[in-house]
């Protein structure tokens, strides 16, 4: 069976807590994505997105050159390990409703990243679709 190592994005840009929102931004564009993984150290501790920019600094009329990632980035994160399966890695991604993991060492290290359309491609196509829609769904209000 396919592990998540065999088709991990890898290496992976990674901001760290006290760099600024501005930095962060640069990423951003530079690398055409809209989220990146924090870490600190090389242990991932969070991950901020464009969104996040724009509605906890821009919104908040705060100054991308001051505010930091560590303070507007969203704490915690879903990871996986390199040597656990794409099918293990589906079940998460749908499990949290999410389009991408970090992928780790057994060490906590992170090596690298997985995404949905990675899964997708490289997964059954019986699988994937019965995935996919539970992976896609909106968050349930009541949760």
């Amino acid at each position: 069976m396919q592990k998540v190592r065999d088709v991990m994005s890898s290496p992976v840009h990674v901001l760290q807590p006290d760099e600024t929102v501005q930095e962060a931004a640069h990423w951003m564009k530079m690398l055409d994505i809209g989220w990146l993984p924090v870490c600190d150290g090389d242990r991932p501790c969070g991950a901020l997105t464009d969104r996040d920019i724009a509605l906890r600094v821009l919104a908040e009329r705060r100054t991308p050159r001051e505010a930091r990632v560590g303070d507007v980035m969203h704490p915690g994160l879903v990871c996986i390990r390199e040597d656990q399966s794409l099918l293990q890695a589906a079940e998460e991604m749908s499990r949290h409703r999410l389009r991408r993991l970090p992928v780790v060492a057994r060490t906590g290290r992170l090596v690298g990243i997985v995404s949905l359309g990675t899964l997708v491609r490289n997964l059954d196509p019986k699988i994937s679709h019965l995935l996919i829609p539970a992976i896609l769904r909106p968050p349930d209000p009541a949760a």
